[in-house]
């Protein structure tokens, strides 16, 4: 009997210092995830200012970004062909593109929530390829002027 006492005695002890621990590590995370009171009062001035740096700067498309993308990956050659309607491009322009658009054009990207296929290139276009893009598509050139690029037929001279 004293046997069986001296057990009960020590597992109430051990469930004791569990609990104790248990309640330790849950005090110390909800003590650690208190917001830090000097952030919460300045809140409303830092959040204004930001609002009118934000409404300062403007917003600038994808199809920007991902042009200027195309500028600093270097490509001499960049066009941006849509549908002349302006609508976004369905299955059949992406595939009438990708049959079209020759395999050395290095870069293609679908820009402008799906209305502009965007194409960067060191080579240029073949005139066959342009034609028949032009004939279903606004085609826009935004490649480099040429006189100051440096191809390989300037570099063998």
């Amino acid at each position: 009997m004293i046997h069986e006492r001296h057990e009960t005695y020590e597992m109430a002890r051990i469930e004791m210092g569990r609990t104790l621990i248990l309640f330790t590590v849950l005090a110390a995370f909800v003590c650690s995830c208190a917001p830090n009171q000097r952030i919460v009062e300045s809140n409303g001035q830092w959040s204004n200012s930001e609002a009118n740096r934000a409404a300062a700067t403007p917003v600038r498309s994808t199809l920007e970004k991902d042009i200027e993308a195309m500028r600093t990956a270097d490509f001499v050659f960049i066009y941006v062909i849509k549908r002349k309607d302006g609508g976004p491009l369905d299955a059949e322009d992406k595939k009438f593109a990708s049959a079209v658009i020759p395999g050395e054009m290095n870069r293609r990207t679908v820009s402008d929530e799906g209305k502009a296929i965007l194409i960067g290139s060191n080579f240029r276009m073949p005139d066959e390829s342009r034609k028949l893009i032009e004939e279903s598509f606004a085609f826009e050139d935004l490649s480099r002027d040429q006189a100051t690029t440096n191809t390989n037929a300037q570099a063998n001279r």
